[in-house]
């Protein structure tokens, strides 16, 4: 009795063996399609020469390289066994594409460092601007303060008495001399303010800049891999002669 069932759990057991093969190989031509669609959505719009958008692109092909890894591991699931009368010349084909996926990732190093470079110059450059045109309106209020007349002062006295001008402020001059002790304390703000903008800026960019590199090359890496582990794909099986 035993020797009689053994050979039905056998044939039960290999029977299931191609359509999880079907299913996974499936799961990764499924997978493959995903990843070529967020190519094609990551590039559009297309805006090279913009370092902020290249360094963009980088960052996503590199955050989706999982998708497509995922992919060919899963369609390249049991090597040629099973395996449908269109997926023959697929196969090779993915596996050359696996190469030059790998190449891209490391040609985008270089361009992601370059990138990073202008973009921190950029940046520099906004905040500078926005310091800039900030200090130009304290250095026209200290202008308007220094060519004030005693007049001037003694009209802004008053009308500053009127809403309640604190008690330390007895005459105009004491007014004026406050007045630019606050614009030096503004300025020192300001600057204060724009250094660490330009820090936080920099801290971000330069985390960025670390990971999307090092996940390209990582990625560049897997993909050269899988391109040398499916050499296998890419030999010619050899076709039985007729006797």
């Amino acid at each position: 009795m035993t020797q009689a069932q053994l050979p039905q759990k056998t044939v039960a057991k290999s029977s299931d063996t191609p359509s999880t093969a079907a299913l996974m190989r499936l799961t990764g031509y499924g997978l493959l399609l995903l990843g070529l669609f967020d190519v094609v959505a990551a590039f559009i719009p297309v805006n090279f020469t913009n370092p902020i958008w290249e360094f963009q692109f980088l960052g996503e092909l590199v955050e989706r390289s999982i998708v497509p890894l995922m992919g060919l591991a899963l369609a390249f699931y049991g090597e040629r066994e099973g395996r449908l009368k269109f997926e023959r010349p697929l196969l090779p084909l993915l596996s050359w594409l696996s190469l030059l996926a790998g190449i891209a990732y490391f040609a985008l190093i270089p361009l992601g460092i370059t990138d990073a470079w202008k973009i921190n110059q950029i940046n520099n450059q906004q905040v500078s601007a926005q310091v800039s045109q900030k200090m130009e309106n304290i250095n026209k209020a200290k202008d308007s303060l220094t060519k004030a007349s005693p007049a001037d002062l003694d009209a802004a006295f008053a009308a500053l008495k009127k809403r309640g001008m604190p008690k330390d402020i007895k005459s105009p001059q004491v007014m004026k001399a406050k007045m630019s002790e606050n614009f030096a304390t503004v300025e020192k703000k300001l600057n204060d303010d724009s250094e660490k903008a330009a820090s936080n800026l920099r801290t971000a960019l330069l985390k960025n800049s670390t990971k999307w590199n090092l996940g390209a090359l990582l990625s560049g890496i897997l993909f050269v891999m899988v391109w040398r582990i499916t050499r296998w794909s890419r030999r010619r099986v050899p076709t039985a002669t007729p006797q």
